[in-house]
C-alpha cells in the first residue's frame, strides 16, 4: 500500500505542479520566479 500511495502522490505532484506553475508565469515576473525557485531548491 505504501508503494501505491507514493505512486499516487508522485502522480498528483507531477500533474499539479506544472499546471499550477504555468498560469503563474505571465502574472509572476521572471526574476522573482527564478529567485523563488532557487530559494526552494536550496532550502
Amino acid at each position: 500500500r505504501w508503494e501505491d500511495l507514493r505512486k499516487a502522490a508522485a502522480q498528483v505532484s507531477d500533474s499539479s505542479g506544472p499546471k499550477q506553475s504555468l498560469p503563474e508565469l505571465p502574472t509572476m515576473p521572471v526574476r522573482q520566479r527564478r529567485r523563488h525557485e532557487t530559494k526552494s531548491f536550496r532550502g
